[in-house]
């Protein structure tokens, strides 16, 4: 891996003024503006004009080589900056509670994370990634972890401007507070699509604004975003019309079968119109509202909390009814969930998962757990009928002399199959009932 100097004052004159002459024309000094102005305005503003053009002029030739990109957010003066979070945000991004409280200062309920860890045999940690889908800071946490938070407060008065780049080589997060760069990092793994994104609760008119500029060996946000822009346009922020700011709102989903309908169409006579029929029918369970009057899918409950911790506590107080053999109740209940909505609920493989639980509990209370309670009880019962050939065996006596018990006891016997006799009643057919009479 080549480490690339980015610093412009390791460049000696000589290649600057190559570089200079290959890219653009050079700057000339004008005589006429050295004797209007002072000369010490002149040549400070000749020194600041020459090393802005030196860096532009670097960062043309190693704009292909820089890759980190950045932003930044203004939070106006009157924001609370507790309620305002800054980062990025993937495209698998969902909001998982709708209320949500800034004020906790906490984004555990509205980012959805996990942890993949890899382990060996012995319990050694081999790999751990963690996955989310957002990426985020709170803007007081960044300024509190500031080194100099004395001297970074005091330039607050146009506002708290927070920076982020991304460093798209490393995968990493940094955040810079009024320039300064703050300690809180984030790390993301290869091949992740990011979104520059804010969080915010409002606690004055006018909040926050967004700065697509950039900072010193780095490029701005458009460079990313347009790809398509030629090599000298990339470093130069800018906002074309295309760019938009989206809102996340929340939305409503609706659930649509997973096969679709098969239909065929007939035309029987220009009298009797067309006849349509379905060769599969896809079913579907709803669940009936009567407060409101409308059905929902029963699918579609993990939209809805309540009803879905309404219908999973329905079915828990159907199995405790039907506890301890209760087969009367039982009989009842089968009215209200039959054999269709069981099966239905069992065999389909998207239902969530408190519907599941609650289901598959009823219909082992219903149908299993009585059965399998009997033959759990009666698994070392046997029922041995007394016939006439057992009645005379030794066996049964138990004053037996010692010879006998001693042959017993030495010998195998295993008895002839033909010795049995039935314990289920004889069945009497119909023919042998009329010759019976």
């Amino acid at each position: 891996m080549v480490k690339l100097n980015t610093d412009t004052n390791a460049i000696n004159i000589n290649q600057q003024n190559q570089l200079q002459s290959a890219l653009k024309p050079p700057i000339k000094q004008s005589n006429n503006t050295m004797t209007e102005k002072s000369t010490n305005e002149n040549d400070t503003e000749f020194n600041n004009q020459q090393t802005n053009d030196y860096e532009d002029d670097d960062i043309r030739i190693i704009n292909e080589h820089v890759h980190d990109y950045y932003y930044a957010v203004r939070i106006l003066p009157g924001q609370n900056p507790r309620s305002v979070f800054i980062g990025w945000i993937t495209s698998r991004f969902k909001s998982v509670n709708r209320h949500y409280d800034t004020t906790v200062n906490k984004l555990t309920k509205l980012i959805r994370h996990c942890t993949i860890t890899q382990t060996e045999d012995d319990g050694s940690i081999v790999e751990s990634i963690t996955r989310q889908d957002a990426y985020m800071f709170c803007a007081a946490d960044l300024l509190d972890n500031i080194i100099d938070k004395e001297k970074v407060t005091r330039h607050v008065v146009n506002g708290l401007l927070i920076g982020c780049l991304c460093d798209v080589s490393t995968g990493q997060f940094t955040f810079y507070v009024n320039g300064k760069e703050s300690t809180q990092k984030f790390q993301v793994e290869p091949n992740t699509k990011l979104y520059p994104a804010v969080f915010v609760e409002p606690t004055v008119k006018e909040v926050l604004q967004f700065e697509l500029g950039r900072i010193k060996n780095c490029l701005p946000l458009t460079a990313a975003l347009f790809p398509s822009l030629i090599r000298e346009e990339r470093f130069i922020p800018q906002l074309p019309s295309r760019l938009h700011l989206q809102s996340l709102v929340h939305c409503h989903w609706s659930r649509v079968p997973n096969t679709n309908i098969r239909c065929q169409q007939l035309k029987l006579s220009d009298i009797r119109g067309w006849s349509v029929f379905v060769e599969d029918p896809v079913q579907m369970q709803a669940v009936y509202i009567p407060e409101e009057d409308q059905c929902t899918d029963i699918l579609s409950l993990v939209e809805s909390e309540d009803i879905l911790n309404f219908c999973s506590n329905t079915l828990r107080l159907y199995n405790a009814l039907c506890a301890q053999g209760n087969n009367r109740v039982s009989h009842e209940i089968c009215k209200f969930v039959d054999e269709k909505q069981l099966m239905y609920c069992v065999k389909n493989a998207y239902l969530c998962g408190p519907i599941r639980i609650g289901v598959y509990d009823l219909l082992i209370a219903l149908h299993f757990e009585t059965h399998i309670k009997a033959r759990s009880l009666t698994s070392t019962e046997f029922i041995i009928p007394l016939s006439d050939a057992l009645q005379k065996s030794v066996l049964l006596h138990p004053k037996i002399s010692i010879e006998q018990q001693q042959i017993l006891s030495t010998s195998t016997y295993i008895p002839a199959m033909e010795q049995f006799l039935a314990v289920r009643p004889k069945l009497i057919k119909d023919e042998e009932y009329v010759n019976d009479n």
